[in-house]
């Protein structure tokens, strides 16, 4: 059961990713993003580096951890912490006013980053899980790899 619960985090982490990559789309074509009022920023700013920092600690901390589950909240953590990165460079490009082939660049570079970094996530998350469901299917093909 824990398989297929990882197997679906994976499945529905592929149908973020294609909404992420319609969002830096919109962004990057209407030149929009959210505009945060004075020092929020900043705040925002803060948040992000720390949830980065918490995402990757994790992965690497529990790397050995052979629970299907954890890996899928560890790698929804690590998403969302790629996608609140995202979010802080278009509003911080937006906020300190920089041209808009910058603006253009950065974030169609930045975004094509995350979208491939979580849709190589996702691929993984979902071919591990149908390879344990297989294998978990089929008790002989257990017995001939032991071998």
């Amino acid at each position: 059961m824990q398989w297929r619960r990882c197997r679906t985090c994976g499945i529905l982490l592929l149908l973020l990713n294609l909404i992420l990559s319609g969002i830096v789309v919109s962004a990057v074509v209407g030149h929009q993003g959210s505009h945060y009022a004075g020092y929020l920023i900043y705040a925002m700013a803060a948040y992000t580096f720390y949830k980065v920092g918490i995402a990757v600690r994790n992965l690497a901390r529990h790397r050995a951890l052979r629970d299907p589950v954890l890996a899928a909240s560890r790698a929804t953590s690590f998403a969302s912490a790629l996608i609140s990165m995202l979010s802080l460079e278009i509003a911080t490009l937006l906020q300190f006013g920089t041209d808009e082939a910058f603006f253009r660049t950065m974030t169609v570079s930045t975004g094509t980053g995350v979208c491939v970094i979580l849709s190589a996530t996702a691929l993984y998350m979902i071919v591990s899980a149908q390879k344990a469901l297989r294998m978990h299917d089929n008790p002989y093909q257990r017995k001939a790899e032991k071998l």
